[in-house]
C-alpha cells in the first residue's frame, strides 16, 4: 500500500475493523459533539472558526460506524479517561450515556481496562489498527502528529499491546455496567 498517498481518513473509510485505545480519552469516533468541541478546544492551539470545521468533519466520521454498512468496531478505553470530566459534568454525562447507547449495537464493542491494573504498555500513546478487506493491516499512531504505519515490525509491537489490553480490560458486560455507574456518579 503507498502510503502517503493514501492518508489515514482513506485507509479508515477502506477498512472493515477498526481497533482503537485512546489512552485519555475517548475515542473521537464514539464522541458527542460537545465533547469533541471540549477536547479540541482545550488544546489552545485551534481558533474558533478552525473548532467548528474539525468537529463537523469528526461528526461527519461517525456514519463509518452509524451508516448503512457500518464498521465493525472495538475500542479498549482506560477508565482515568472515562473519569476524567471534559467540558463539564453535563457535557462528560452525555459522553458517557452515549458510550452507553453505542454499546448496545451489534457491531460495537467497548472496553474497559480498570485503573486497578496501573501501568500497562499503551499509556505512551494511542493507536488505532485498521483491518482492510484484504487482511492488510494499517496502523494510526496518536500524538500531536499522527503518524500511519505499516511496516511490519510496527504492527506487530501494536498488535502486543493490543492483545495485552484486552486481556487487562474487564469483560464487555461489565465494562458497560461500569460506564452506567460513572453515569450516575455524575
Amino acid at each position: 500500500m503507498d502510503l502517503p498517498a493514501a492518508p489515514w481518513r482513506g485507509v479508515e473509510a477502506a477498512a472493515c475493523i477498526l481497533r482503537t485505545f485512546p489512552p485519555s480519552l475517548v475515542p473521537g469516533l464514539l464522541q458527542t459533539e460537545a465533547y469533541a468541541r471540549a477536547v479540541l478546544t482545550a488544546q489552545g492551539t485551534h481558533g474558533p472558526d478552525q473548532v467548528a470545521h474539525l468537529v463537523a468533519g469528526r461528526m461527519e466520521r461517525q456514519d463509518l460506524l452509524t451508516g448503512e454498512v457500518p464498521k465493525r468496531f472495538t475500542a479498549i478505553m482506560d477508565e482515568a479517561a472515562l473519569r476524567r470530566v471534559v467540558g463539564d459534568r453535563e457535557i462528560q454525562r452525555a459522553q458517557l450515556e452515549r458510550l452507553r447507547e453505542l454499546a448496545d449495537l451489534p457491531h460495537i464493542r467497548l472496553y474497559v481496562v480498570p485503573v486497578g491494573v496501573g501501568a500497562h504498555p499503551a499509556l505512551a500513546g494511542g493507536f488505532v489498527l485498521a483491518t482492510l478487506p484484504d487482511g492488510d493491516e494499517v496502523a494510526y499512531v496518536d500524538g500531536v502528529f499522527g503518524q500511519v504505519m505499516d511496516q511490519p515490525d510496527a504492527l506487530d509491537a501494536i498488535g502486543v499491546m493490543w492483545d495485552t489490553l484486552l486481556i487487562e480490560a474487564l469483560p464487555q458486560n461489565v465494562s458497560a455496567e461500569l460506564i452506567g455507574k460513572l453515569v450516575s456518579e455524575l
